[in-house]
């Protein structure tokens, strides 16, 4: 399992770095004022999203057939790819934070509300890109990864655009004044995302074992 993790990181090093570096430039533009709060979960996002990637990779290097010459099992390559992208996932969200709280403690101050605020944001990127990410993989394993993009690409639109218009000025008040309703609404967004990662994976071990990779 770490060799395949390690040439999946190889190989996404480059989109990785380039993802990395716009969220720390976003980040900084979040302290200073100067954007809408959803494109750091879009940046964040999109790091998890990077999984995704992976499948074209593997289907121009032929990889799924090379694997089935080593002492890998079908059931193998599915999990690492969830465990991909459970790690990017967070990788994402971890940098978006650090680097979010940094800027803002040299540009500003650390308040309790933008603390509150970060890890509200943190937590439904993470669970957006669970969810969304799940969906996706199962669609890369059925079907070919160009096809699989196009559904895969409205899975990323509709969480953006959700996101803008919900923050598209900050934080609603809303947010910050239930806090109660909105510790339920994430908890419930945590086991959705939870349950559909788990479904997900067994639809996609399902599909992936009675594929034919001749």
């Amino acid at each position: 399992m770490k060799g395949l993790l390690y040439k999946e990181f190889c190989l996404l090093r480059k989109n990785l770095l380039f993802l990395l570096g716009m969220i720390v430039f976003f980040s900084a533009a979040f302290s200073i004022g100067g954007i809408n709060t959803a494109i750091l979960i879009m940046w964040s996002m999109l790091v998890g999203m990077q999984a995704m990637n992976s499948f074209s990779l593997d289907e121009m290097a032929n990889w799924n057939q090379t694997a089935m010459t080593m002492p890998l099992t079908r059931k193998q390559i599915v999990q690492e790819k969830f465990l991909l992208q459970g790690i990017l996932t967070g990788m994402g969200a971890l940098v978006t934070g650090i680097t979010v709280l940094l800027f803002q403690a040299i540009f500003k101050t650390v308040s309790v509300q933008f603390l509150t605020e970060v890890l509200f944001l943190e937590w439904v990127s993470i669970c957006s890109s669970l969810l969304f990410g799940s969906i996706a993989l199962a669609l890369l394993f059925w079907f070919s990864s160009e096809r699989a993009r196009l559904f895969s690409l409205v899975l990323i639109v509709i969480p953006a655009c959700s996101g803008s218009s919900v923050f598209a000025e900050g934080m609603p008040e809303w947010i910050l004044m239930g806090k109660s309703a909105i510790a339920a609404a994430l908890g419930i967004l945590t086991v959705a995302a939870l349950i559909l990662e788990v479904v997900m994976y067994h639809i996609s071990y399902a599909v992936f074992f009675r594929k034919d990779l001749a």
